[in-house]
């Protein structure tokens, strides 16, 4: 049982997983990782603040879905 929780683990984590990289002009891409589909997203790196903004729009079969985050340093 144990290895079959693994695998949906692991599974997971791929179907939901993605990737920010920052830009020369501290805008961001997100790009989903191995399974997730990311058909736009963007958003901005302030490094004074160390504060990432982003959203993106995935799919998952026929359905859409918008995320709209801001990613912080912890206290």
């Amino acid at each position: 049982m144990e290895s079959n929780w693994n695998q949906i683990i692991i599974g997971n984590v791929a179907a939901n997983t993605y990737n920010i990289s920052v830009n020369a002009d501290n805008t961001l891409t997100v790009t989903g990782y191995d399974k997730l589909v990311i058909t736009d997203g963007g958003g901005t790196y302030n490094p004074s603040t160390k504060v990432f903004k982003f959203w993106y729009t995935n799919t998952d079969g026929n359905k859409t879905y918008r995320t709209e985050a801001t990613l912080t340093k912890s206290k």
